[in-house]
């Protein structure tokens, strides 16, 4: 099965065209788009992954046998990054090809995002999403912003955000500065290997809650958190994070906690370059990046609820229920679909265009333009490009 890996947008193009497919892949892309679901990081670089993402939402999903690893800290969703971009397959008759999503967008930029988003982005996907399972803490890191000098031409910030879909008790996330830390007594907690969340404020988190996270704040998923995260990556650029303290952990070469390993690789000077330590603290910021979520449309037993609108993405949350249909247009920006509960349907009018169900997910293209959503019982959240910030 061709797979183009390598290939520039002229050769993809070419050989579309030598088979007799191009014009069907480009009716095809007017349709919703499901990603292969198995988009998962290697355990040895996610050694804090839990099993929730294999046994739980990509349960009786399609797992191709080298991506069955025994832990998967993170699912990339929709990803436009060239670390791990999004992956399709198409079937035409007798023919069947692999493309990923930065190869579609390149043949397809405007037809996919939106004319507005394309232009602005350099016709690429600006959204990355990932579904993460943390079983062990995550590193305390913090993401710079685009302008930050040390970033290298590769690499991109990183604002984020965070949909809880499940917290084991009294677990949470570890977000910002508690009052009155200063820049030299976190330094110096690091540097003598102490307890660095003692200095951050712990968030108990609960399915439904979210939260932005802008560049420079210094944070870290804290163990028993499942979560979805969509977060802006630059066009063909890979968002950077820096790894500020990782809990005085020591790793084998395989990723398995062991005393007489070696440490994860710590980035402590940029980290202190792109913190924010002006602004807001303790409970006063958390409240300043905790959603509200005000209801931004109801049909019947089916509501949708809005997480956030930055410059950097838009996040909604919907709760299909009883059939009561939602309307949607995304004919101005893309519309990304994650579903975590249930199995919903992508309509027009009485047409079923696509089924989506739990641990799959859906990039909505422009050229669609209006769709509804409607389930028996189905939860999913939605990620796009906010109108007001494309012009």
């Amino acid at each position: 099965m061709p797979t183009f890996s390598g290939q520039t947008t002229e050769e993809i193009r070419s050989w579309l065209r030598e088979h007799q497919l191009f014009h069907a892949l480009a009716a095809q892309i007017r349709l919703p788009l499901v990603p292969l679901p198995d988009n998962f990081s290697k355990p040895t670089g996610m050694p804090w992954g839990g099993t929730k993402i294999v046994n739980a939402y990509k349960n009786g999903l399609p797992i191709r046998a080298e991506k069955q690893y025994p832990i998967v800290g993170e699912s990339w969703e929709i990803s436009a990054d060239p670390i791990a971009p999004s992956e399709f397959i198409f079937k035409f008759g007798e023919e069947r090809f692999s493309i990923n999503l930065i190869q579609l967008l390149e043949l397809f930029p405007e037809q996919i995002l939106g004319a507005n988003v394309a232009k602005k982005f350099d016709g690429q996907n600006p959204i990355l999403v990932k579904l993460l399972d943390a079983a062990d803490h995550l590193s305390v890191q913090v993401h710079p912003s685009d302008d930050y000098e040390g970033l290298k031409p590769n690499e991109s910030g990183k604002p984020e955000s965070w949909y809880i879909l499940e917290a084991e008790p009294k677990c949470g996330l570890y977000l910002g500065l508690r009052e009155g830390v200063s820049k030299a007594q976190l330094r110096q907690a690091i540097e003598a290997q102490e307890d660095v969340s003692q200095y951050l404020n712990f968030v108990e988190v609960h399915p439904g809650d979210f939260f932005v996270i802008d560049a420079g704040t210094i944070h870290a998923i804290g163990a028993g958190v499942t979560l979805i995260e969509p977060q802006k990556i630059a066009p063909k650029r890979s968002g950077k994070t820096y790894r500020l303290w990782d809990w005085n952990r020591r790793y084998d070469a395989q990723g398995n906690k062991d005393p007489n390993g070696r440490p994860r690789e710590l980035h402590i000077d940029d980290s202190f370059q792109v913190i924010e330590f002006e602004g807001l603290r303790g409970e006063a910021f958390i409240q300043q990046i905790r959603s509200k979520q005000p209801i931004v449309q109801q049909n019947g037993e089916s509501v949708e609820r809005l997480c956030a609108e930055t410059p950097n993405f838009g996040v909604s949350q919907l709760t299909l229920k009883n059939d009561d249909a939602l309307s949607q247009s995304c004919a101005v920006s893309f519309h990304g679909l994650i579903v975590y509960e249930g199995q919903l349907e992508v309509c027009q009018g009485e047409v079923t265009l696509a089924v989506v169900s739990r641990g799959e997910s859906a990039i909505l293209p422009a050229t669609l333009e209006t769709y509804s959503l409607k389930s028996p019982s189905a939860k999913a959240v939605k990620v796009y490009l906010p109108h007001q910030f494309l012009s």
